[in-house]
Formats: C-alpha cells, structure tokens, sequence
C-alpha cells in the first residue's frame, strides 16, 4: 500500500499512445510524492487439492481467484484504516 500514492496518474494521453502503439500514455509527475510504504503478509491461502476434471479445475482456479482478491482487499481495507492521514 502507497506505490499508488507515490506516482498518482492524473490522465492519459490516448492519441499519443496510439501514436506510440502502447496500450496507454499515463499523465503523471516527473518525481514521485513522498509517501510510505506498507507491506503486510497475510494468512497463506491454500490451494485446492488436484481436481480431475478440466471443469473441475476451472472452478477451483476461480474460488482460488476470489478468495485471494476477497483477501487482499481485506487486508487493504485493514490497513487503511489504520492510517492517521492520507500521506504518512
């Protein structure tokens, strides 16, 4: 948490990406703000146990997905809400 903070995107350029034939041209400042960094480890997630069908496998691998996204964005939402303001 704070990457984000530290070089903000303030727009994109979409003709001049084109142009470049990039996927985008991000609008952003030469340095970055000051911000801190949080790293923070959750629980492991385990992994489903080998399913034998493609199908199967498919719907492990996608409640795989949603459990890690429902986990990061706890862990976010967790560590938001300790901060005391939005920089530090």
């Amino acid at each position: 948490m704070g990457a984000e903070e530290a070089v903000p995107g303030f727009g994109e350029i979409p003709l001049l990406a084109r142009l470049l034939d990039l996927p985008r041209f991000p609008v952003a400042p030469l340095f970055p703000f000051p911000a801190k960094w949080t790293v923070t480890i959750g629980e492991p997630i385990p992994a489903p146990v080998g399913p034998e069908t493609r199908a199967q496998r498919a719907d492990a691998a996608g409640g795989l997905c949603a459990r890690t996204r429902a986990a990061l964005q706890d862990l976010l939402d967790r560590e938001l809400g300790r901060r005391d303001n939005l920089f530090w």
